[in-house]
């Protein structure tokens, strides 16, 4: 109950970040932007993922293929989705609705696996292995 309660909170956290204000425009690039919905698959959802090491963040692209993975304190690492394309990332420029100094980017998922991302950071620090 507590771990649903916490993976709603983190997806809701994760949400407010994108929530651009007034006259705030994305930049043309799509990066510090919401995904357009030409990005992302049918069945597919954006999904936040708030990285533990905001500078992994800051080294992804718009589409980048990557794995979530989530350090559980009490066992080994362990697999959350894989084959996520990258859908936005931090504006470098600050200027987006986010910064580089948050961790966060978005991701082309279904909804099984938003589910399985946003309980993924109740559990411990998500990180992610860049497809070459």
């Amino acid at each position: 109950m507590v771990s649903a309660a916490l993976a709603f909170v983190a997806v809701l956290l994760g949400l407010t970040a994108l929530v651009q204000t007034p006259g705030q425009q994305p930049s043309p690039n799509g990066s510090g932007a919401a995904p357009s919905p030409a990005a992302l698959l049918d069945g597919q959802l954006a999904v936040p993922v708030r990285l533990a090491d905001p500078a992994v963040a800051a080294m992804l692209t718009p589409g980048d293929v990557v794995d979530v993975m989530v350090a559980d304190q009490r066992s080994a690492a362990r697999l959350v989705a894989a084959d996520l394309t990258v859908t936005a990332v931090p504006d470098a420029e600050g200027s987006g609705p986010w910064t580089q100094t948050d961790g966060l980017v978005m991701v082309a998922a279904t909804e099984d696996e938003a589910l399985a991302l946003a309980g993924a950071s109740a559990r411990g620090p998500v990180t992610v292995a860049v497809h070459p």
